[in-house]
């Protein structure tokens, strides 16, 4: 990826992320960029586009892909906590634009465009971890269930509270409920 497009990408989150899609235009994004309108759309070809595009960006930042790949101890305490953490940065990161793309899926939604490609991979690596930890016997329940129990738990949460802005609790609250989460799902090896 070129420069002039990681600063396109970056001044579309921004203005996005503080204006909202409707009320951003391609030439506010051009001119905080430092690049000319011509030279977006030639990234781009659309400012759809370049809002899928920051999107698709923020959200797979590989962070995510990352820990599946190369940072699982098979521990489920660990795995899951520290995955856990790194939900959380996601998403207080790029809540407003999470946000902004939930608006658009009620209004224009294209399923190629909307839906990030990381969230079928994490999902994919989510099922064959708690899998793995079935076999390893650390879970003794259905795998796809512990896998949804912690997945709509910390995403729920994260939702409600960078996305919807309905939930004041903070990290402690998302700390004590994801450990709450685990210890329902692990086998008690006392």
């Amino acid at each position: 990826m070129s420069n002039t497009h990681e600063k396109i990408i970056e001044a579309a989150k921004e203005l996005f992320s503080t204006k909202g899609y409707a009320a951003t235009t391609t030439k506010d994004i051009a001119s905080h960029a430092g690049v000319s309108e011509v030279t977006l759309f030639r990234h781009f070809e659309s400012k759809r586009n370049l809002f899928h595009a920051t999107i698709h960006g923020a959200m797979e930042s590989g962070i995510l892909i990352n820990f599946f790949e190369n940072e699982l101890e098979y521990n489920l305490e660990k795995d899951l906590t520290k995955f856990s953490k790194y939900l959380f940065a996601l998403y207080k990161d790029n809540g407003p634009l999470i946000k902004i793309l939930m608006k658009d899926k009620d209004t224009n939604y294209d399923e190629k465009l909307s839906h990030p490609k990381v969230e079928k991979k994490v999902l994919k690596y989510g099922i064959n971890y708690f899998d793995k930890m079935y076999e390893l016997g650390q879970i003794s329940d259905d795998p796809i269930l512990c896998q949804k129990f912690f997945f709509h738990n910390a995403i729920g949460f994260l939702m409600r509270k960078f996305v919807l802005e309905k939930c004041d609790d903070g990290t402690e609250y998302y700390e004590w409920m994801i450990n709450k989460t685990i210890n329902a799902i692990k086998i008690d090896k006392k």
